[in-house]
């Protein structure tokens, strides 16, 4: 889906390349789920448009916040913690919960951001025709 209204599409975006193959190669440090989301979705992402070069290093602070939650829910599950402490660590998975959730909106990982990304299979939108009503000789910049 996403925009197609004349007046709402950026003619000017510059057209980003996608990753090389070599990019969508898992980094040997990645761990956890966050390993598991780069192997699960980043040669689909990029199939569909959704993923660019330029959006690599910010899908791989994503992946890797995924295993940092992982392993914070890990800590949480201790038995030996007092009840601060476990406060303190929910608290802590709360806000990264909330960044991943931020993060994943803005890689279009979520339902509402999806509706507004432009894939590269869409059809190419027609330019709006308010050039040859209001502009050139005859519109209203030319008008003498």
């Amino acid at each position: 889906k996403g925009e197609t209204r004349p007046s709402r599409v950026n003619y000017e975006e510059p057209d980003v390349p996608a990753p090389a193959t070599s990019e969508l190669e898992p980094p040997k440090d990645l761990k956890g789920a966050g390993f598991r989301l780069w192997r699960d979705y980043a040669k689909k992402m990029t199939e569909s448009g959704q993923l660019r070069s330029t959006d690599m290093p910010a899908f791989l602070e994503h992946c890797k916040l995924l295993t940092e939650i992982e392993r914070w829910e890990d800590e949480a599950k201790l038995t030996h913690l007092d009840r601060a402490s476990r406060l303190q660590i929910q608290r802590t998975l709360n806000q990264m919960r909330n960044l991943s959730l931020r993060q994943a909106a803005e890689l279009g990982m979520t339902s509402v951001a999806r509706s507004r990304v432009k894939s590269v299979t869409k059809p190419p939108v027609e330019k709006p025709k308010h050039d040859r009503f209001f502009g050139g000789p005859r519109g209203i910049v030319g008008r003498r």
